[in-house]
């Protein structure tokens, strides 16, 4: 029987009733004839789905009891097929949901059975509207359909329903409504073509496509390789080549043979389907040129390979558009669309539900969704594409997504990029975010130098290359697109004028050297990120907490051009950013900081310039600077260039402590995602006085594990002061103000040698974050912390285990000792 699955408003005064629920029968049109294409069942008459649509978005998660139900789904079905417009909508986006995980071969009539066989074992399920519309970049009109368990999930998890849920209105023109697609199971070239143009008219000014390197492209009319001139337009390709997918390459004995019109033709067969796919859609799209890595640049020419990759963030950056291939798993799957029947898995639903409103269900991807799972996101490559190209399309089994700097649109809603005046100037390099949003939006004010970089590495170490000797090559093209941010050059992959700083990365989930699989030789020094696979973070600068500053600790680098009577062959990083360490007269320019530096006003992280507002840099850092050639041999003496170093030589402090031997999971994950493992450092007499963080225990190999095992001292050299209290500006002066032979005294509350419980460690008197003794030590005091490495000698050169903190007055109670220390 016909019910009003939300009747509870009824007899509710109207200040309690929802905006959305229609109390009077009077305005609610009957079902009729004449009118059967505006029909709605008696709970759906209640609904006003435009009202939905008009409120404002909201991240704020309603309760359970105020989701609006629409009854079992058995119900629903008999409304649908009785006339009711927004139960059959409803009916159809849910089961395209139940069949959405099916793989893209399935044919269309096991596509059908799946459906009927969904549809029979959803049948005692209840549905529900979910009441608001999510906040959303750019801003969406859509609503999501939720079951009981969905409810249930997205009120304990704080989740948003799932993507293939939402429906949304349609309109001819309107910015981000829904458009009929005149084929589902082919791409639409057309709406392609007319975003470009769109695009192109609001980068006036920006896009004048001067790529200023030699750049070879595929001639899709000619069907050749051709030389593309500065000022001319060419798309590229990002997508995954796949490890056993044979591919034609150009080398140096058939480069002529492809320069000649059709000289591409006779070998089609051999060149992968994702490849013949992206010729066809540039030629259907109306550009003529096409760049291809495989096909572009000289595979047996090493001289043409290091030029190619080197200026690799050049040619993405310059491109008119990359077409990124996010679905299969090589080269040879193709691209979904672009061929006849090839994309099946495109389901579009349209209805009249009142009186003239048109839904539609959601197929394009959200703005995450389009990578999520693909092989495509996961591998190291296509970091750098992803990052540095300034438009892309982006091709997935169910559609296609358009983004750009303006706006961000797929395949089934119009993009008028409502948010950017024509011929407006464009704004910077856009810095992208990572996986989660709630990572960027903890960061207030302008973001550094150092967040940018922080995101980077997060993204690009999560990601697995086949090769390990590819890490920093698929990463450069990244570092030399934020050079100038840091105003240095990067000594394997970490910046140099911030070097004290980017060491203080840590392990994420599994941690493994990357070595040569055939001479077992470590490819990259411990110190660096690259020398590991694993996902990488930098806590400390994500989370804003415990900041980190150079001053107060006696961490001092070699001048390796140090000739026997120089003065001045230890180096601070300070002194180094100001352009001392190349000035006779630096030492007096080090004497505070430029008066044009200031810390920026809403955000104590990081310094900005009177000039330059909109920039900000971890730590200030002098315009003019040295060649890159010679800051590098400032560091290592012997290094031709940046790439080439292994070798940091330093000054510290260094003092031995015990491991608990424990692994303990942080409470907190980092970036709301990642699992945090840290191990306590024990002083002589086992109390707590910091921590280490550690890989995953259970990825860890025999090696791993033996790395921090018990039994033992380990050595800690100091690298940077850290504090407790989150604003680096609270205990600023104490910092400045206490010697290193002060600390112990100042930070110190007990003495364990005069107290009965020593040596007997009470769970309650260890700090939850910070890991150290509160009797032992003052909680109050802030700038209580040294950043320190853990390191294993091997010979005469030290090696990096592990980062950590520990307290300043343990530390100095340790009795530490001034070293000098070759880190490999």
């Amino acid at each position: 029987a016909a019910v009003n699955h939300n009747r509870r408003y009824e007899h509710m005064p109207a200040a309690m009733v929802p905006h959305w629920y229609i109390r009077l029968w009077s305005v609610i049109p009957e079902p009729s004839s004449e009118r059967a294409k505006d029909a709605l069942c008696t709970n759906c008459r209640h609904i006003d789905i435009r009202a939905l649509f008009r409120q404002p978005a909201t991240t704020v998660m309603p309760l359970a009891r105020d989701f609006i139900a629409l009854g079992r789904l058995e119900s629903i079905l008999q409304e649908g097929i009785a006339g009711c417009k927004l139960c059959a909508l409803a009916l159809r986006v849910i089961l395209i949901d139940a069949t959405s995980d099916l793989p893209p071969s399935t044919t269309a009539d096991e596509r059908l059975a799946k459906k009927r066989e969904k549809l029979n074992a959803l049948l005692k399920e209840t549905y529900y509207v979910c009441p608001i519309k999510f906040k959303a970049q750019p801003p969406a009109p859509i609503l999501y359909l939720c079951s009981r368990s969905d409810v249930a999930e997205m009120v304990a998890k704080r989740t948003r329903p799932r993507y293939t849920m939402g429906f949304r209105p349609m309109h001819q023109s309107c910015p981000s409504h829904g458009r009929a697609l005149r084929n589902p199971g082919t791409i639409d070239f057309e709406w392609i073509r007319k975003t470009l143009r769109m695009c192109d008219e609001r980068d006036v000014g920006k896009l004048d496509y001067r790529h200023a390197v030699p750049v070879r492209a595929i001639d899709v009319d000619a069907m050749c390789i051709a030389d593309v001139a500065d000022g001319q337009r060419y798309v590229t390709l990002s997508y995954v080549w796949g490890a056993n997918v044979q591919q034609l390459r150009l080398t140096k004995s058939a480069e002529q043979t492809f320069r000649q019109p059709g000289g591409l033709q006779d070998f089609l067969g051999q060149i992968p389907q994702t490849i013949q796919d992206a010729i066809a859609l540039t030629r259907a799209i109306g550009e003529r040129y096409l760049w291809v890595d495989v096909l572009c640049i000289v595979q047996d020419d090493d001289a043409d390979l290091q030029h190619s990759i080197g200026e690799m963030g050049s040619i993405y950056r310059n491109s008119i558009l990359t077409i990124c291939a996010c679905c299969g798993d090589d080269a040879s799957y193709g691209l979904p669309g672009v061929r006849p029947g090839t994309r099946t898995a495109t389901d579009q639903t349209c209805s009249a539900v009142g009186q003239c409103l048109g839904l539609s269900n959601v197929i394009g991807d959200s703005a995450d969704a389009a990578e999520e799972g693909c092989t495509w996101a996961t591998r190291g490559w296509t970091m750098q594409e992803k990052v540095l190209s300034q438009r892309k399309l982006e091709i997935t089994d169910r559609s296609v997504r358009w983004w750009c700097w303006h706006a961000v649109a797929s395949e089934d809603e119009n993009c008028q990029h409502p948010h950017w005046d024509i011929g407006e100037e464009h704004r910077t390099m856009y810095f992208f975010k990572t996986e989660h949003e709630q990572v960027v939006s903890k960061i207030t004010g302008k973001k550094c130098n150092m967040d940018t970089y922080a995101f980077m590495v997060a993204d690009y170490t999560g990601r697995s290359l086949t090769h390990h000797g590819d890490a920093e090559m698929a990463f450069r093209g990244v570092l030399k697109q934020i050079q100038y941010s840091f105003r240095g050059t990067f000594l394997a992959g970490l910046p140099d004028t911030e070097l004290s700083a980017a060491l203080l990365w840590v392990p994420l989930g599994k941690q493994q050297r990357r070595r040569d699989a055939t001479t077992g030789r470590d490819l990259f020094p411990s110190w660096s990120w690259l020398g590991w696979s694993g996902k990488a973070s930098y806590p400390w600068l994500v989370e804003r907490s415990m900041p980190m500053s150079e001053a107060g600790c006696p961490l001092e680098w070699r001048r390796q051009t140090w000739r026997q009577g120089d003065h001045d062959e230890w180096f601070t990083g300070l002194e180094y950013r100001l352009n001392g360490s190349s000035d006779p007269n630096w030492r007096e320019k080090t004497r505070g900081k430029p008066p044009r530096w200031r810390i920026h006003e809403s955000d104590g992280w990081c310094s900005t310039e009177d000039d330059e507002e909109g920039s900000g840099w971890l730590h200030p850092v002098e315009v003019a600077f040295p060649s890159s050639s010679t800051r590098a041999n400032q560091y290592t003496g012997h290094a031709t260039n940046a790439r080439d170093i292994r070798t940091l030589r330093l000054r510290t402090l260094s003092a031995c402590f015990h491991l608990e031997g424990t692994f303990r999971r942080r409470k907190d994950n980092h970036d709301h995602l990642h699992a945090v493992y840290q191990m306590r450092v024990l002083d002589p007499k086992g109390f707590s006085v910091g921590y280490i963080y550690t890989p995953d225990p259970s990825t860890m190999t025999v090696e791993g594990q033996s790395q921090f095992g018990g039994g033992g001292p380990r050595e800690f050299i100091a690298l940077s002061r850290a504090s407790t209290n989150p604003d680096p500006r609270f205990g600023r002066d104490l910092l400045y103000t206490t010697p290193i032979s002060e600390l112990s005294s100042v930070y110190s509350t007990w003495d364990p040698g005069n107290d009965s419980s020593a040596g007997h460690e009470n769970s309650e008197d260890v700090d939850d974050i910070a890991h150290f003794n509160t009797r032992l030590f003052d909680p109050e005091l802030p700038w209580g912390l040294f950043n320190v490495m853990m390191i294993s000698r091997e010979g005469e050169v030290a090696k990096r285990v592990a980062i950590g903190r520990i307290h300043v007055a343990a530390f100095m109670g340790g009795l530490p000792l001034l070293k000098e220390i070759t880190l490999e």
